[in-house]
């Protein structure tokens, strides 16, 4: 008996790597994607925010000199 497993097996398991690799890859560049979508739409809800104040404070005590 020999200790070398067969070849079909190392090229099945290659393959099945390369596909969980690419998953992974796939996922990541999504996470990344959906990561700088957020800071994005953060950023610009902090900007409607101040907006928002600064119009609240022009109604009430005038505008700034």
């Amino acid at each position: 008996m020999s200790s070398i497993p067969p070849i079909g097996n190392e090229n099945y398991f290659a393959r099945f790597e390369e596909r969980v690799m690419s998953q992974l890859h796939t996922m990541q560049d999504d996470s990344r994607s959906h990561h700088q979508y957020c800071e994005t739409r953060f950023q610009n809800i902090e900007d409607l925010d101040d907006d928002v104040q600064y119009k609240i404070g022009q109604m009430f005590y005038g505008p700034e000199n």
